[in-house]
């Protein structure tokens, strides 16, 4: 598997809204990962609710409120803060089995709030697909106070060990998929890119 994760530092910045006497953090960032499996296999198991939530760490709970939205909890770690975030996520220009886009916005007690969104699409290449996403979002309260390298930090240890969780249960599950199984495409494409739009969205992200 190759992972790739990549920061716009000239996109990070912190700002302070008088009115509401909140700092937010706006960050962007964007990655890629290339997995040994064709591009249907591929969005077969991201559309796996049971494979994904062995990979998101954190994962507590995932509810549908309505079509195409979820009300979920995740439970992460942030420096020296620990927190349950809730959040809304909705799923929106879903294209199978190309590309889609997942919307949030949380909170996460003590340590703030966030809201944003990621594009994720699949290239087929060979025998091998590679996902790619770009994920813009906005962090406040104590989250944006601790700074960008912190919550990047942390943004960037959830994508890696989301990553190498997928990466394992595609591959344990390659030749076990079934092209007739039903499951809950809007859940499990949720699931695929949550921890993605990075701490903040959920917190988002």
């Amino acid at each position: 598997m190759l992972f790739i994760l990549l920061i716009n530092k000239k996109n990070n910045n912190l700002f302070f809204n008088s009115s509401l006497g909140n700092f937010f953090l706006i960050m962007d960032i964007s990655g890629e990962f290339k997995l040994n499996l064709g591009r249907e296999d591929v969005w077969k198991a991201l559309m796996d609710p049971i494979v994904l939530s062995r990979c998101i760490p954190g994962c507590e709970s995932i509810n549908q409120t309505e079509k195409n939205k979820f009300k979920t909890k995740v439970k992460l770690s942030i420096g020296p803060v620990k927190a349950i975030f809730d959040a809304d996520i909705n799923i929106l220009n879903l294209n199978q089995p190309n590309s889609y886009r997942i919307q949030g916005k949380g909170k996460g007690g003590a340590l703030g709030f966030g809201e944003g969104f990621a594009d994720v699409s699949l290239i087929e290449e060979n025998s091998f697909t590679i996902l790619k996403y770009k994920a813009d979002f906005k962090v406040g309260g104590k989250l944006a106070q601790m700074g960008s390298r912190l919550v990047l930090s942390a943004t960037r240890q959830i994508a890696e060990n989301f990553f190498l969780n997928m990466s394992k249960e595609i591959d344990s599950q390659a030749t076990n998929l079934n092209p007739n199984k039903t499951t809950d495409y809007k859940k499990a494409i949720f699931l695929a890119l949550l921890l993605l739009a990075c701490a903040g969205v959920y917190f988002y992200l």
